[in-house]
């Protein structure tokens, strides 16, 4: 696995989508769960790993997020498992090589205590590899990458799931 793999896995959306229902909206979001939110995903998901972390993600219509990485995550996280929630069928993740290097990359600020994210110019980037997330797929977060909403009219959901020791070998 270089970049992503897909998994087949049963989960209820709905009731996922209920426990963060007062993020819905129509508007882009990244929200980082709360400790309470994250321990009810978790029971309801009743995976073998525990959670460390999980991310939500609202992309309205024609949503382009910046080339980055999780950079801050990158000493204890490798990979996310993200889960489809909704209107997922036009989401896509890339990931990129950097053209050259020590240029064009400024910061922003993250969803997880706001701390400095890296971004890349899309000009200082070469796309090598992409998926679609209508399925469970776990995604590498330490490279390069951007998750794009192709859709003209549908704002998808989906969660993103951090383990501290998780691997394209783990077993949910």
């Amino acid at each position: 696995m270089n970049n992503h793999k897909t998994y087949t896995l049963e989960y209820n959306k709905d009731e996922i989508l209920n426990v963060l229902k007062k993020y819905l909206n129509n508007q882009s979001a990244v929200v980082k769960c709360s400790i309470l939110e994250v321990s009810q995903i978790s029971k309801i998901l009743d995976f073998k790993v525990p959670i460390k972390s999980i991310l939500y993600f609202q992309l309205p219509p024609k949503f382009v997020s910046n080339i980055h990485k999780d950079y801050y995550l990158a000493s204890e996280i490798s990979y996310a498992l993200n889960l489809p929630l909704s209107e997922c069928n036009d989401v896509s993740m890339k990931w990129f090589n950097q053209v050259q290097p020590n240029t064009g990359v400024e910061f922003f600020p993250g969803p997880s205590y706001g701390r400095p994210t890296p971004a890349l110019n899309y000009e200082n980037a070469i796309c090598k590899d992409d998926i679609n997330y209508n399925l469970p797929t776990l995604v590498k977060i330490n490279d390069w990458h951007n998750v794009t909403n192709y859709s003209t009219n549908t704002t998808a959901t989906f969660i993103s799931i951090r383990y501290k020791d998780l691997s394209p070998d783990s077993k949910f």
